[in-house]
């Protein structure tokens, strides 16, 4: 198996934005929602999901 040598990891979120019919939004769901609130509590999590899969496959990160 080869190892990753890079990746592009995209999240989509959809916070105050309008979205296609069945889609929902976060505003839709709770009102009026910051979009840095949503960055400062997605992305850590991000962040750790990727040093787990670093650590998993044997890259250092």
């Amino acid at each position: 198996m080869e190892r990753i040598k890079r990746a592009v990891v995209g999240v989509g979120i959809n916070v105050n934005n309008p979205v296609p019919e069945g889609a929902v939004s976060l505003q839709m769901l709770l009102g009026k929602v910051s979009l840095l609130e949503v960055a400062r509590k997605t992305l850590p999590a991000v962040e750790e999901g990727l040093r787990r899969l670093l650590k998993t496959s044997g890259n250092s990160g």
